[in-house]
């Protein structure tokens, strides 16, 4: 099984929408990979978040840790939220079975 980490890498360089899904459940993220592999992601904010973080995937663990996080505040910013209205690039499962 490959983890979340390779999935979105598998995607290529840059930054890509993606429909994450979880126990019935979907939410829009975009995803970077940085030209030395590192992959972050950030969830779309809902409204009612006042912000949401860019955080590190580590295999299937998600560090938003004092040297990963930085705080968008996109629920409030227009332009952030407008990157999450094109077409998903990818719907990946949050685990693979």
């Amino acid at each position: 099984m490959a983890t979340l980490e390779a999935r979105l890498r598998a995607l290529g360089r840059g930054r890509r929408l993606v429909m994450i899904t979880h126990k019935g459940g979907q939410r829009r993220a975009l995803v970077e990979t940085s030209p030395r592999g590192i992959v972050r992601l950030l969830f779309q904010p809902r409204p009612e978040d006042m912000y949401s973080s860019w955080a590190r995937i580590d295999g299937d663990k998600y560090d938003c840790g004092r040297a990963e996080g930085v705080i968008v505040w996109g629920a409030r910013d227009p332009a952030i939220m407008e990157l999450f209205n094109a077409e998903p690039a990818a719907v990946l499962p949050l685990r693979e079975e």
